[in-house]
């Protein structure tokens, strides 16, 4: 099978990062230059952090050319702040919970959950093509089973 690539949506992060600019520019021309500009200032740093915060992973992926997450047949590839390869051998399950998936370990019992922030593909979308990759891996191993032990 091929491989699945999710990036970050780049529009829906343009929409945020549109909306903290008009918001900072609002300020700026409205409220400064008057008495106790604390709060302005405060706002200013707020959004723009927001705004700053939106747009690293796009640029990232965008500079080096990495998706967000790539799924293969046997693993699933996360490229966040730290390199995150999960195999579907250690897989339970996936689920959503909100707008996350949570991924259940087999041997530990362990969850362990995926931000799926703005993406190119709904979180929906994302933890169904998950679970159908993971069935296939089954359905692989238990043939490669089947078909070592006939011969």
């Amino acid at each position: 099978m091929d491989e699945i690539k999710v990036y970050h949506s780049l529009w829906r992060n343009a929409i945020i990062i549109t909306v903290c600019v008009i918001v900072i520019c609002a300020i700026l021309i409205f409220h400064l230059g008057k008495k106790n500009p604390f709060m302005d200032w405060f706002f200013v740093l707020f959004f723009g952090g927001v705004g700053l915060f939106s747009a690293y992973p796009v640029m990232k992926e965008r500079i080096k050319g990495k998706p967000y997450i790539v799924i293969t047949d046997k693993k699933i590839l996360v490229y966040n702040r730290e390199f995150l390869e999960i195999r579907f051998a250690d897989i339970e399950s996936f689920s959503l919970s909100g707008k996350n998936i949570v991924i259940e370990y087999k041997n530990d019992a362990t969850l362990e959950v995926l931000m799926t922030g703005p993406l190119t593909i709904t979180p929906q979308k994302l933890c169904e093509l998950m679970n159908e990759r993971l069935t296939t891996y089954r359905q692989m191993k238990i043939g490669e089973v089947y078909i070592s032990t006939t011969k």
